[in-house]
């Protein structure tokens, strides 16, 4: 129900935008420095996300997006309401009203 919602969630931002999905599946090997920096084993689990570019300087180039404090309020309601939200006030949503990219 959860990944349902959220699934919602992205539609609902998706309905005023010109912006498409193209997704696939990548092999762990494929996409290896993704999974070493997304997936917490007992090692990292209290890992400095600050310390990436020093860990990884292949992510220099990358920009860095922080999400605005009305998303994640709508992602908090999502998660812990367990409830879809409205996807026709989602879209008058403007991408600013989301978050920033920084970096």
């Amino acid at each position: 129900l959860i990944g349902r919602a959220l699934g919602r969630l992205f539609m609902g931002l998706l309905l005023s935008t010109d912006i498409g999905i193209q997704a696939e599946w990548l092999s762990t090997t494929d996409n290896k420095l993704a999974d070493l920096i997304s997936r917490f084993t007992g090692q990292n689990i209290d890992y400095d996300f600050s310390r990436l570019i020093v860990d990884y300087p292949q992510l220099k180039v990358c920009r860095r997006f922080v999400p605005s404090a009305s998303l994640l309020k709508l992602l908090h309601s999502t998660l812990l309401g367990r409830c879809s939200p409205d996807p026709m006030a989602l879209r008058k949503l403007k991408p600013i009203d989301l978050g920033v990219l920084i970096g």
